[in-house]
């Protein structure tokens, strides 16, 4: 995809969006997959894989000393899964809305043919 997603906001993307969604919804899903790879990022960092969120500050280094920085990831992603949460709820009250907008009735598949 050209927006560069990860492995899990392709599978979220994949189970979300639809062929002719409105732009807006489009661009919901699209954030929830950026919040997708961000918790997977998370989830790495939290098992162990310490290559994303921790560097050495050599800035320091004329000081004879060297800072190690790790970023507060536990709180970071705790905050960034409720707000996850609460955009999936919304996509999914929105393609509630959507599809109610948009009835399939029977027959409509045949049309096409």
């Amino acid at each position: 995809m050209s927006d560069h997603r990860g492995p899990a906001g392709e599978r979220l993307h994949a189970s979300l969006s639809v062929d002719g969604d409105p732009a807006w919804l489009d661009l919901m899903i699209a954030e929830a997959c950026r919040m997708a790879d961000r918790l997977e990022k998370f989830d790495r960092l939290l098992r162990g894989d310490i290559h994303t969120w921790l560097y050495l500050d050599l800035d320091t280094i004329d000081s004879g000393r060297v800072a190690i920085v790790l970023n507060n990831a536990v709180g970071e992603a705790r905050q960034l899964a409720g707000v996850f949460a609460r955009l999936i709820g919304e996509i999914r009250k929105a393609r509630a809305e959507v599809d109610a907008a948009n009835p399939v009735t029977v027959g409509d598949e045949f049309d096409a043919v």
